[in-house]
């Protein structure tokens, strides 16, 4: 957290993008989860089994991040009104192999 500096879980959709991943922003800017991250500027992201040291995020918005998501996902996120995404580029450490199986994201201030 931004002000208790604990890790903190949360669950959200990511898909590879670029370099990273993009993280859907579907209640804005103002989510702890945004703020602890953007404070960080890192975190973990647990992906399909893998663990990935994520830095650098960028709020991002526009058809170039909509289009980086399957056609089921991008009709869905523009359903739901998500239009802006966190871009999380990969950090220069490997992935480590983890069992986890669902997408989370943890962040805490550094």
């Amino acid at each position: 957290g931004r002000r208790s500096g604990r890790p903190y879980q949360t669950s959200l959709g990511a898909h590879p993008y670029g370099d990273g991943f993009l993280l859907p922003l579907g209640y804005g800017t103002h989510t702890d989860w945004y703020r602890n991250l953007m404070a960080a500027g890192t975190g973990t992201l647990a992906w399909k089994g893998r663990i990935y040291q994520l830095e650098r995020p960028e709020l991002i918005a526009g058809p170039d991040a909509i289009q980086a998501w399957p056609t089921r996902d991008r009709l869905l996120l523009r359903l739901a009104g998500m239009h802006d995404f966190v871009w999380l580029h990969a950090a220069q450490d490997e992935a480590e192999a983890s069992p986890q199986a669902e997408s989370a994201v943890e962040h805490a201030a550094q």
